[in-house]
């Protein structure tokens, strides 16, 4: 059974940023999977959003099973994700970490992707 833990994430429209209260799941410390969310609301897709900041790491909008795939990245990552946004920014590891996953998930097609779908044994 998975734990779930309350999120703050960010979204920004122009100059204004707003807080949103989510529930995550968490992923590693410092990282979370939450609902991928734009300043219109929720997208269908998911993120991984860095749990001290409130930003998202990755990009948005991939499907659950694609996410979990890709996220092992992060997790596998010798990275402190619980740390400030600007000094994981600045850690190289965590730049290639984030570049992995977008890689593992480009090919995902968000709510329409039939390899989550296939993967998750639907």
């Amino acid at each position: 059974m998975n734990t779930f833990t309350v999120v703050t994430i960010l979204t920004q429209d122009g100059a204004q940023i707003t807080e949103h209260q989510m529930v995550g799941e968490p992923l590693a410390p410092g990282l979370a999977i939450t609902p991928a969310v734009h300043t219109g609301g929720f997208t269908g897709g998911w993120t991984v959003t860095h749990t001290a900041s409130g930003w998202s790491v990755t990009r948005s909008n991939v499907c659950l099973p694609c996410l979990r795939r890709a996220a092992q990245t992060l997790v596998n990552a010798d990275v402190d994700w619980t740390r400030n946004r600007d000094t994981v920014i600045a850690d190289p590891n965590a730049v290639m970490a984030s570049e992995d996953f977008t890689d593992l998930a480009r090919d995902c097609s968000g709510t329409d992707c039939v390899a989550g779908l296939i993967e998750a044994g639907f």
